[in-house]
């Protein structure tokens, strides 16, 4: 009996993939072909009122999308099939929590380092601005040294532009990042709703046959 337990259990399994910018996205997925050919054999239970819902699943995830599909059959079974049905719905829900609120904690880390480098880039530029204007006042006083300090003046300005040039391609690459954050965030979110969704449902299909 253990060992077809084993058997019937689906592990999450871990699909690294590295970005542009090296931080590494990790995805999950499920071997659906190992439970698809089981769900297909079930008996027919279709209820009206479960339709409106199979079918917002299926729009908001694709009607081959395999959660989709799992819910469509799951009123196809008998209760111990749909209770392990709602076990791994229950899995892939849980995963997905668990992916955002990682990427929630490298987003988190991400704005400290973000703000850490503007900061010290800002400093920076402050401390090349106020050295651009002692020198330019120290051209003013001092005629014999005029030639010196314009050549540091001019190596201090090149720094300065540099700089500021700098400060504004951190902040734009910042704004980015936070946009294509906000968008994963909310594509997560999405998915945990109708994922919750396709929950509910499978428990309340499981718990009218219980009664």
């Amino acid at each position: 009996m253990a060992k077809k337990n084993n058997q019937d259990k689906l592990e999450l399994k871990k699909l690294h993939h590295i970005r542009p910018d090296k931080r590494i996205i990790v995805r999950y997925w499920l071997p659906w072909n190992e439970i698809i050919p089981k769900l297909q054999k079930g008996k027919s239970l279709l209820q009206t009122e479960q339709f409106e819902i199979v079918e917002k699943i299926k729009r908001e995830l694709g009607h081959n999308h395999p959660v989709a599909i799992m819910v469509a059959l799951t009123t196809k079974f008998d209760v111990s099939t749909v209770k392990r049905i709602i076990d791994k719905l229950e899995h892939i829900r849980n995963a997905v929590i668990s992916l955002m609120q990682q990427e929630d904690e490298q987003e988190t880390q991400s704005q400290i380092t973000f703000q850490t480098t503007i900061q010290e880039i800002a400093e920076l530029r402050e401390r090349f601005s106020k050295d651009f204007e002692i020198t330019s006042q120290l051209i003013k006083k001092r005629t014999n040294d005029k030639v010196l300090l314009e050549k540091r003046l001019t190596i201090i300005n090149r720094d300065l532009s540099l700089t500021e040039q700098l400060l504004i391609q951190t902040r734009e690459y910042k704004e980015q990042y936070d946009a294509a954050y906000a968008v994963r965030k909310g594509k997560r979110i999405s998915e945990i709703k109708t994922v919750q969704q396709a929950y509910d449902l499978v428990e309340n299909h499981a718990k009218k046959h219980k009664q």
